[in-house]
Formats: structure tokens, C-alpha cells, sequence
């Protein structure tokens, strides 16, 4: 950065009375040194309340590197002895040093009014330059930040539209395995119902095609037939029993009218030979 300097020195050493001049050397050899900060204590140390003692006292502090007492002290150099320009241009100069364009473009603009210089013209041109760079940079950081707030509301609004989905997620997953496991049930039931009607239609065929044998008192030849072997060999016993007894009968009442009756008689129902044998 090509900053200009424009600074005239000292102008109160040509008003300083005998007593001060020893004292206004010494500043202006610490000064000529580039001592600045002994030039500083030295002209401090007159304590002199005039235009161009200020003046000179600015320009030291502009060379100390202190800014801020610089513009105090060019501000308090308005006056008679002090050239107006040149004192609004260091001024300038002064602010620009800190950074703050705005006071420095209107102090240049108030020095060129006065008079045109290439100097203060140059340091003007540069500050506004500055000036732009430094609010377009701080409009893009604001952008920056406007974008990045943005970018932070549509995330959050886009995580409170995935939480939210991922909710309605897992709810729909939750109702449909609730649904799931209802539908499950009612087959389970449905197929343990089927499964019993079966059982009890598989039952009802089977009585169906095998009913209950009825125990009926013996009213001679049965005409009914039964699925049960015992019973039907005990039923084939009894009528070889009977026709057994009726075959007895008949032989006795035989010997009766014949006049001849057995010595011996057999029981028709003997225990050894209940299985309906002949006795004899």
C-alpha cells in the first residue's frame, strides 16, 4: 500500500522564545533521530497552549505511532501559524493509520477544498477504495451468515422432517405389525376352529358310519348285524345251545311215550361244556 506522507514539521520552533530554545533543539534533534518518543517528552514539557505547539506536538505523536493523541493535539492545532491543509491532511493521515476510512476521506476531501494536491488526492482515492473493499467484505460475511442461519433453519427443518417421518415410521410399522400379529391371531384361531370342526365332523362321520351297538334282550334270531365278533360268537353259543336243549327235549319226550327213561340224565348247561358242545 502506497500511503503518502505529508507532514510539515515544526513550525513552532521558529515562535519559541530564549528560555525554550535549548529544550526545542534537543526535540527537533530527537525528531531529526527518528527518536520520536524523546521528542515527544521534551515538547510535552513546555506545556505551551498554541496553534502551532500542538501542531508540532501532533506530528511527533504521529511518528510515535500514536494515533490517537496525534488527532487530539491536530485538532487542538487549528489556529494562526498552521497551515489549515496541511493540518487536515495529517489529520487524515492520522485516521487512516487506525483504520477508520470514514473520518479520514472527510478530513482529505475538507484538505482538498482548501487546495488541490496530488498527495492528499492519492491518500483520498485510496481510503474510499479501502472503504468499498471493507463493505463489500463485511456484506459477504453477512450474507455468509445469512446463508449459514438459512442453512441451520432448513437442516433443523429438515431433521424435524426426518424425525418426523422416521415417527410416522415406526408408528405405521408398530400399527402394521399390530396388524400383523391380530391377522395371525384370527388364523390361529380360524385354523384351530377349522381344525375342531374337522375333529367334530371327522367324529360326527365316524358315528355316522359306525353308530353305537344298542344292548337289546334276546328275542330269539337276531336280523340285525353287529360289527362285534364277541358278540356275535356269544349269540352263535346260546343258539347252538338252544337248539341243543330243544334236541334234548324232544329225545326225553320220545322215551316218555316209549316208556323208557334214561338211567341218567346230563344237564343241557354243563360248566365243562358251556362253550354249547354236546354233553354226550
Amino acid at each position: 500500500m502506497n500511503f503518502k506522507i505529508f507532514l510539515i514539521f515544526f513550525p513552532f520552533f521558529l515562535m519559541a522564545g530564549l528560555m525554550d530554545f535549548s529544550t526545542i533543539s534537543k526535540a527537533k534533534d530527537a525528531y531529526n533521530k527518528k527518536d520520536y518518543n524523546k521528542s515527544v517528552t521534551l515538547l510535552e514539557s513546555l506545556k505551551k497552549d498554541t496553534p502551532t505547539y500542538y501542531y508540532d506536538l501532533g506530528n511527533s505523536y504521529y511518528k510515535a505511532k500514536e494515533y490517537a493523541k496525534a488527532i487530539s493535539a491536530y485538532k487542538r492545532a487549528k489556529g494562526n501559524g498552521v497551515d489549515e491543509h496541511a493540518r487536515l491532511h495529517n489529520l487524515g493521515n492520522s485516521y487512516f493509520k487506525q483504520k477508520r476510512l470514514k473520518r479520514a476521506i472527510i478530513a482529505y476531501e475538507a484538505a482538498l477544498k482548501i487546495k488541490e494536491d496530488k498527495d492528499t488526492r492519492f491518500n483520498l482515492e485510496l481510503a474510499k477504495k479501502l472503504l468499498k473493499q471493507k463493505q463489500k467484505q463485511k456484506n459477504s460475511r453477512k450474507n455468509q451468515q445469512k446463508k449459514n442461519q438459512n442453512g441451520k433453519k432448513k437442516d433443523k427443518k429438515n431433521s424435524s422432517k426426518k424425525e418426523n417421518s422416521n415417527n410416522q415410521k415406526r408408528k405405521n410399522s408398530k400399527s402394521s405389525s399390530k396388524q400383523k400379529e391380530s391377522q395371525k391371531g384370527q388364523k390361529g384361531s380360524k385354523a384351530k376352529n377349522n381344525s375342531q370342526s374337522r375333529k367334530g365332523s371327522s367324529q360326527n362321520n365316524h358315528r355316522q358310519n359306525y353308530p353305537k351297538y344298542k344292548k337289546e334282550p334276546f328275542k330269539g334270531k337276531s336280523t340285525k348285524k353287529t360289527s362285534n365278533s364277541s358278540e356275535r360268537g356269544a349269540k352263535a353259543k346260546i343258539r347252538r345251545a338252544k337248539t341243543i336243549s330243544e334236541k334234548e327235549l324232544k329225545r326225553l319226550m320220545k322215551k316218555m311215550r316209549d316208556k323208557k327213561m334214561p338211567t341218567m340224565m346230563y344237564r343241557a348247561t354243563d360248566k365243562k361244556n358251556q362253550d354249547g358242545l354236546n354233553p354226550w
